[in-house]
């Protein structure tokens, strides 16, 4: 840590202030790193779980944990931390250690002795924590369980988002800022450590059909029998933060349904961004269990491309919250 000062002296007393100040906002971003190991996700939890907040930036593990223990102490549910950004600088160092390590082979293999210890670039990793209620044997069940989630009184020990409710009003709608409990935007979700099944091969084409009317990115529109599966968007929501873009309402094809649930808006913009930004065929399944964006269309799942593309795209981030499957799945496109 440096200060750096003027030619004219500061007064003492001014510059132990700064001194004092910045070692104060140092320990405040630091993250401690046993907070929520008692609490983390693991696949014994289950496969299915309840995502009922998430928190990003240098006080999420503390928001996260404080949550958690309340959900615990107050309304007995068994609740746990997923910290992706832990998660996510834990592969940063097995990633180093294993290039530290080839190159200690390289070099003994040359005959040589390196002056100091390998300096590899660490890139700076957030905290990005989600708290998860659960879990659950299957999506039934957790989807029952979000039902009275969905109807606890708010918790106290982590302060509540303010959002903008819409609501009807006499000729249009109308908005107001309110404080958002966060039992009430809850969603099911896939437990984070277990992995996903590959998609069931045989769905309802008519069914399917009628849940993908309208859709621009349609996989029903692919002209080949074999897609791959990057990734599956569930849950749904009615309120909207007033901080939050509206860039999917703005692009988002109207003419499909009356009411679209988060899922699949999240689904259609990704495909768009794929497509409009980075030349890449992306599709979007919308089935009863969420919505699935795809990319390519190809003869057999032992397609060159396809193989490219589940290279390329595994674990792919696209923006802070989506990442893609750690292994995209070939999945057969539903006909008729």
């Amino acid at each position: 840590m440096s200060i750096f000062l003027t030619r004219k002296r500061w007064p003492r007393r001014i510059a132990f202030v700064v001194l004092a100040v910045s070692i104060l906002a140092a320990k405040s971003f630091a993250v401690d790193p046993v907070v929520n190991q008692e609490f983390e996700i693991t696949p014994e939890a289950g496969p299915w779980l309840v995502c009922v907040a998430s928190y990003v930036g240098p006080t999420a593990p503390k928001l996260a944990h404080a949550l958690v223990r309340e959900i615990r102490e107050r309304y007995g549910l068994p609740a746990y931390v997923f910290n992706r950004g832990a998660e996510e600088r834990r592969k940063q160092e097995e990633e180093i250690a294993r290039k530290k390590e080839q190159h200690r082979k390289w070099a003994e293999s040359m005959g040589l002795k390196p002056d100091g210890p390998l300096r590899l670039r660490r890139v700076r990793i957030q905290d990005q924590c989600a708290v998860l209620v659960g879990g659950y044997r299957s999506m039934d069940e957790a989807r029952r369980a979000l039902d009275r989630i969905k109807k606890l009184d708010p918790p106290r020990s982590v302060d509540l988002d303010t959002a903008v409710v819409i609501g009807k009003g006499e000729k249009q709608p109308i908005g107001r800022y309110a404080k958002l409990n966060p039992f009430h935007t809850a969603f099911v979700v896939h437990n984070p450590t277990v992995p996903l099944k590959k998609p069931e091969a045989k769905l309802d084409y008519n069914v399917l059909k009628n849940l993908n009317t309208g859709e621009t990115y349609s996989l029903l529109q692919c002209n080949q029998p074999w897609t791959l599966v990057v990734d599956e968007f569930l849950g749904e929501t009615t309120v909207r933060s007033r901080h939050s873009p509206n860039f999917i309402e703005k692009i988002f094809n109207t003419n499909f349904g009356k009411t679209l649930d988060a899922g699949a808006k999240q689904a259609h913009e990704v495909a768009h961004v794929l497509r409009q930004h980075m030349q890449i065929p992306a599709y979007v399944l919308h089935t009863q269990r969420g919505s699935l964006v795809t990319v390519g269309a190809y003869s057999s799942p032992d397609d060159p491309q396809l193989l490219q593309y589940q290279k390329m795209l595994a674990n792919f981030k696209l923006g802070p919250a989506i990442q893609f499957f750690a292994k995209p799945l070939p999945m057969p496109v539903p006909q008729p």
